[in-house]
């Protein structure tokens, strides 16, 4: 296949091919009309018009002399034949009739005898009929000469010379014409093969070569209208692997991507006829059953997609055991939208998916009420938020080994009158599913850098962590929202801390490091949060300009549980020298997690064992003199 350079190359040669070929196209076309023009105009068509009025003249003189016709009219065509005689006789374009053999010599007799004629026919006497012969025995002797001069200028030497130059120009256009078509031919293929790629790429998935996410919308649609029509139903079938992440963890990428083409094969073996499966993003695939009459073939497909995906699949070697939730919902028995069926299969899936292992539920009204919830649910937050009505805490972090406070981390909370305690993973969670990341994420860091500010009016100059949710990482300028934050609060930048998780920087490999690097710029620090947990690859980790990374807490508490959590904490701790950054130990509960984690080198560490969320009162109180700064908290805890 040509490289792109290539084909821009071709297609310039086709075009300048094309366009020389039109021009001289035209050139030659049009030198060949002029040559068959001027035949046509000037010698042809001064022959045969010579003719024409000779005839009538001759004609009118027989019928002048039989008493048939008046003389004005056998005067008329006199006169026209006088005019023809004078018209052929000067000017430029009747040159090409008087080129020819014998037109000269014509012309002059005919003069000759127009001349003799004209004092009797002009007379005001009667022509005798006598006279009117002689003069017409006269012109007859010249009919022959006319005859011969109007068929050579059809088919004359000279006139086969001219009809022969102009085909042979139009066949050269033909040549230049075939050069034309071709050309243009092949502009019309690249354009028709590059639109239909570029169709194809726009509407499939580049990995696995199934619909993406546009064209199953559009193919939900003509489910749906197609089941309008025949009053049948559509299932829609939302698919999600279960611990894909995992897989992309311990084997890689490419191990990842060739488990996906699996699957996505498995799911394509099952979309015959009305069915269809597309991707629709990261590790979840969705089915279109169209045509069915209603839950029981819905559920014996949802039972093979089940069957097809749990089959052991190898790649490198490596036996898997996939495993999948599946949401089911039928339009219009669910709903009476499609989107909104496919939005019901989502719940479902999700619901399944809570349920753990390889299973498949279909969408019932209580799930429909949870969406409610939810709805109401991120609308108290939209109020929470631009109320004031959200808390933050802040937990610290300490010098293990030295007992003093090196930051603290901003924790949110919301107390709800209609819902109670929101936890903070349903606030997030709720924001980003809400469209409400971006005004959330600027409330907490405002907040929090606030906060800070006031600290420092009070000469305790500590920093603050806060952390971001991922769609704020994703899909907002978190960069410009910063630099307006700080410029808002007074901040001094190099107190401020953003925390994000390993994940989330994985979510955009490319961009990851062009954000935090942006973020550097402004002079913050930066922090890979539940470090541990996620799948990045020591490569990706060295192109990202973090200055701290924080070991998720479940690898803490399980410290004494497992001897191969120690040796990965080791583990971390050496990478983390190695690439200058430090770490703090999240989720510190027990002394002696904290002995051992200062036995293998960590310094930092964040946990209950030292302090749970506190307010900011409560921190303003532990910010005193560093060396009593365990024992004030130790008493701000246990009055807590």
């Amino acid at each position: 296949m040509l490289s792109r350079p290539w084909r821009y190359t071709l297609l310039i040669m086709m075009v300048v091919i094309s366009a020389a070929s039109v021009y001289v196209s035209f050139k030659r076309h049009a030198e060949a009309t002029r040559i068959l023009s001027e035949d046509i105009k000037t010698s042809s068509w001064a022959a045969a018009q010579l003719e024409i009025d000779y005839l009538h003249f001759q004609h009118n003189l027989a019928m002048y002399s039989e008493k048939l016709v008046s003389k004005e009219d056998m005067l008329l065509t006199f006169d026209l034949l006088w005019s023809r005689v004078n018209i052929l006789s000067i000017g430029k374009e009747t040159l090409q009739f008087r080129q020819l053999e014998g037109s000269q010599k014509l012309l002059t007799d005919l003069k000759g005898l127009l001349q003799d004629a004209e004092p009797a026919l002009v007379s005001n006497e009667q022509v005798s009929p006598e006279r009117a012969r002689q003069i017409r025995d006269g012109f007859a002797r010249l009919f022959p000469s006319i005859r011969l001069l109007h068929v050579q200028s059809y088919n004359g030497s000279e006139r086969m010379a001219g009809i022969d130059k102009a085909h042979i120009l139009e066949l050269d256009t033909q040549y230049f014409m075939l050069g034309l078509l071709g050309s243009g031919a092949f502009l019309v293929f690249m354009i028709f093969r590059e639109s239909s790629k570029n169709r194809h790429l726009a509407m499939h998935d580049a990995l696995t070569r199934l619909p993406n996410r546009v064209y199953f919308k559009r193919s939900l649609e003509a489910a749906a209208q197609d089941a309008d029509k025949s009053g049948l139903s559509v299932a829609v079938h939302i698919v999600d692997l279960n611990n894909f992440k995992e897989i992309n963890d311990v084997y890689g990428h490419a191990v990842g991507d060739a488990f996906l083409i699996k699957v996505a094969e498995r799911l394509q073996g099952l979309a015959q006829g009305k069915n269809r499966a597309a991707r629709l993003g990261g590790d979840e695939f969705a089915l279109i059953q169209g045509g069915i009459e209603g839950r029981n073939e819905a559920e014996q497909r949802a039972w093979q997609i089940c069957e097809v995906i749990t089959e052991p699949l190898m790649i490198q070697d490596i036996v898997f055991y996939p495993r999948a939730s599946v949401g089911v919902s039928l339009y219009p028995d669910d709903d009476g939208n499609i989107t909104q069926t496919q939005l019901n299969a989502d719940v479902a899936m999700y619901q399944a998916k809570s349920e753990q292992g390889m299973s498949y539920r279909f969408f019932d009204a209580q799930m429909n009420e949870d969406l409610k919830r939810r709805k109401q649910l991120a609308d108290a937050l939209e109020k929470a938020i631009n109320n004031n009505q959200l808390n933050l805490l802040y937990q610290p972090i300490f010098n293990m080994t030295s007992g003093k406070m090196v930051g603290v981390e901003a924790l949110v909370r919301w107390h709800s009158e209609e819902f109670g305690t929101i936890s903070p993973e349903e606030i997030v969670t709720t924001s980003e599913q809400a469209g409400l990341a971006n005004i959330f994420n600027h409330w907490v860091l405002t907040t929090a850098c606030k906060q800070a500010v006031a600290w420092h009016t009070m000469e305790y100059f500590v920093a603050v962590s806060v952390n971001i949710s991922p769609s704020m990482y994703t899909d907002h300028d978190l960069v410009s929202m910063v630099e307006e934050v700080l410029e808002s609060t007074q901040l001094q930048s190099q107190y401020l801390m953003l925390e994000v998780t390993e994940d989330t920087t994985m979510q955009d490999i490319e961009s990851s490091p062009h954000i935090l690097r942006g973020l550097s710029s402004l002079g913050v620090s930066l922090a890979l949060d539940d470090f541990g947990t996620g799948y990045s690859s020591l490569s990706h980790l060295k192109s990202l300009p973090v200055q701290r990374l924080k070991i998720d807490k479940s690898f803490i508490q399980d410290l004494f549980d497992s001897p191969s959590d120690l040796r990965f904490i080791t583990t971390i701790l050496q990478l983390a020298e190695s690439l200058g950054l430090n770490v703090v130990a999240e989720g510190i509960e027990l002394d002696k997690q904290r002995i051992a984690l200062i036995s293998q080198g960590c310094v930092l560490g964040q946990g209950y064992l030292f302090s749970r969320p506190v307010s900011a009162d409560s921190i303003t109180q532990l910010l005193i003199p560093q060396s009593s700064c365990v024992d004030k908290l130790q008493g701000v805890v246990s009055n807590m």
